[in-house]
């Protein structure tokens, strides 16, 4: 009874190929597939048998430095380790990402196209890259509401109307460059020649801490970023002559903090 094949019905799909699947098909008995001694002849599952020898060790694999230059930014470098998770740190990282695109959009658009007839029609838009970013709706409102008002106080700063101004000389916004002897890229944020010195600006939308000074904000938010605004200065000294200056810019308190060696700029 086990060498007979019922054929599948002639509106199925293996109806097509039936004809070669019956030619070449093997039927076994259930004896036989269950592998009970009943059956004479080995069982074809069982004719032959691969395994690794008792002794066998994988290789080890060799310094994978070969294509390091190729990469482009390491992110098992120490300084990209990943914060912790706390939400707050996510809202300020995603909040940082999309002010970052609006200041950038301001400084090549020209202050004088963002009036705040603009600035709050783009709230809604700045809510959505919020959401798209993984903000809860109730999060990505209050990110909205923060950075419109970001770009109210900065375009009333002179110091930040100095900063947007897309007239200075080499401007530059969210720079890419990359430094070959390190084998990464880096992404400034504002870059422009005033009067002979080239300027470097990192944005951040932090605020200080209840019970916390402006002072004391100020030293840890350097403490947090010092290194990073020195690299920038290293790499972009070898690009021109020009004294580089550092600094980082608070618009939500309209604050410019020039970093060691570097001092307010004379508008």
């Amino acid at each position: 009874a086990y060498e007979q094949l019922r054929p599948p019905g002639n509106s199925s799909l293996l109806a097509k190929i039936w004809p070669t699947i019956k030619r070449e098909a093997q039927v076994y008995s259930p004896a036989e597939a269950s592998g009970s001694t009943q059956a004479t002849g080995p069982h074809p599952s069982r004719d032959f048998g691969l395994r690794l020898a008792d002794n066998w060790r994988a290789a080890s694999l060799n310094n994978g430095e070969l294509l390091a230059a190729f990469r482009g930014r390491e992110f098992g470098d120490a300084d990209n380790n990943p914060e912790p998770f706390r939400s707050e740190n996510t809202f300020h990282r995603h909040l940082g990402t999309v002010m970052h695109r609006a200041l950038r959009q301001i400084c090549i658009d020209g202050q004088g196209q963002w009036p705040a007839e603009r600035r709050l029609a783009q709230t809604e838009l700045w809510q959505q890259q919020l959401q798209q970013l993984g903000l809860w709706p109730d999060g990505a409102r209050q990110g909205a509401t923060l950075i419109e008002k970001a770009m109210a106080l900065c375009l009333q700063d002179p110091i930040g109307r100095w900063l947007l101004n897309n007239q200075h000389d080499d401007s530059q916004c969210e720079w890419r460059l990359w430094h070959s002897q390190q084998g990464r890229e880096y992404i400034l944020d504002r870059s422009f020649i005033y009067r002979g010195q080239r300027w470097v600006i990192d944005y951040k939308s932090a605020l200080p801490a209840a019970e916390q000074s402006e002072a004391e904000f100020i030293e840890q938010q350097w403490d947090s970023y010092g290194e990073q605004l020195a690299n920038y200065q290293r790499l972009l000294s070898q690009l021109g002559p020009e004294p580089v200056q550092t600094a980082l810019y608070f618009p939500l308190i309209q604050t410019l903090a020039p970093g060691p060696g570097s001092e307010m700029p004379s508008l």
